[in-house]
C-alpha cells in the first residue's frame, strides 16, 4: 500500500489533527506542515522537544547494523518475527471482520524501526496476503530513517521520540513490533486496535555471552522479562514467549560491527575498543525472547 494512503493514520505533533500528503509534505487541517525528506522520511518530533539534543544511532552505527543484518546473522530472529506477524495480522483481520469492520487493510507499526529490516521482512513475507499492508516505522535516529526509507519503499517512516508521544491515531495498528527499542505501554495501548498484537523482542540472558566475558558490555538483567511485563501491566497480557537462540562463528571485523550496533557502543571506552580489535574469531551466542502480548481482556478487548 502506498505511503500516501497511510498518511491519514498519522496525526500532527502540534495539534493532533490527521495528516495528509500535499506537494511533498505532510500537512494537517490546521496547515501545520512537515517536509518529507528526499529519502522519504519525515521529522515529526513535536516543537520544543529538545530536537537538537536527541540524536539516536549515528551513521556509523547504522552502517555497521546494515552490514550485520545483510550478512544474515539475525535471519533466524527475523524469520520468527515475520512468521508470528503473518499469523497475528491474519487473526486481526479475521476478528475485525467478525466484529463487522469492513477494513481490508492491515496496519503494522514498527516502534524503533532502525534500518527497516524487520518491517521489510514482514512486508516481503506478506506479499501474497489478500489484505493490503500499511507499513509505518518510527525511530529517533535520522540516519536510521534515511536507510529505512530507502530499504522499504512502500513504508512511511517518521521521526518520533517513542518515550514521549507517537504521532499515530488511536486504534490504528493491527500489529506493533518493538525490537531492542524503548517502550511506551500507554502509547502502544492507545494506538493498538483492541484485536491487535504487540510483539516485543528483548535479549536473553545468554546473548553475546562470549563477548560479555571479554569486554565491559552492558549487562542483561536476569529478571529483564519480569520487569518488562510489570511495566506493561495492566494494559497488556502475555500470550506467549518464544526463545530464539543459536551460535554463529564471527571474525574480528564482524565482531566489531556487532558491537557497534549494540547499546554498549555508547559506553565503551577507547581501551575496550582496542581490546575488541584484538579479539580472535569467536563462536558467539545470539539469544532472544520474542514476546507476544495482547490488550488486557478486562479492559473490554
Amino acid at each position: 500500500m502506498a505511503s500516501e494512503d497511510c498518511a491519514a493514520l498519522l496525526r500532527c505533533p502540534v495539534c493532533g489533527a490527521p495528516m495528509r500528503v500535499d506537494s511533498g509534505s505532510l500537512r494537517c487541517v490546521s496547515r501545520h506542515t512537515f517536509d518529507i525528506a528526499r529519502e522519504g522520511h519525515v521529522d515529526l518530533l513535536p516543537p520544543g522537544h529538545g530536537r537538537h539534543n536527541i540524536a539516536g544511532d549515528t551513521r556509523e552505527m547504522i552502517a555497521a547494523r546494515t552490514r550485520v543484518l545483510e550478512s544474515g546473522l539475525f535471519d533466524p530472529l527475523a524469520e520468527c518475527v515475520s512468521g508470528l506477524a503473518a499469523t497475528c495480522l491474519a487473526n486481526a483481520v479475521r476478528l475485525r471482520s467478525a466484529d463487522g469492520e469492513a477494513r481490508d487493510t492491515a496496519v503494522v507499526l514498527d516502534c524503533g524501526c532502525g534500518t527497516g529490516y524487520y518491517l521489510g521482512r514482514i512486508a516481503q513475507d506478506a506479499a501474497q496476503s489478500p489484505s493490503r499492508l500499511c507499513l509505518l516505522g518510527t525511530d529517533i535516529s535520522s540516519a536510521a530513517l534515511r536507510r529505512a526509507a530507502r530499504t522499504v519503499r512502500n513504508g512511511l517512516f517518521f521521526r518520533n521520540d517513542i518515550a514521549h508521544r507517537i504521532s499515530v491515531v488511536d486504534r490504528a495498528a493491527d500489529l506493533i513490533i518493538n525490537i531492542f527499542a524503548p517502550r511506551n505501554p500507554q502509547e502502544f495501548h492507545r494506538i493498538l486496535h483492541p484485536r491487535g498484537t504487540l510483539l516485543i523482542v528483548i535479549p536473553g540472558a545468554g546473548h553475546l555471552a562470549q563477548l560479555r566475558a571479554r569486554l565491559p558490555l552492558l549487562a542483561v538483567a536476569p529478571d529483564k522479562e519480569q520487569r518488562l511485563m510489570a511495566s506493561m501491566h495492566p494494559l497488556f497480557d502475555l500470550v506467549q514467549d518464544r526463545t530464539v537462540r543459536y551460535d554463529r562463528a564471527l571474525d574480528t571485523v564482524q565482531l566489531l560491527d556487532l558491537l557497534r550496533m549494540t547499546p554498549s557502543a555508547w559506553h565503551l571506552e577507547q581501551d575496550a575498543w582496542r581490546q575488541a580489535a584484538l579479539l580472535p574469531a569467536l563462536d558467539v551466542t545470539l539469544d532472544f525472547h520474542v514476546l507476544e502480548l495482547r490488550p488486557t481482556a478486562s479492559r473490554g478487548q
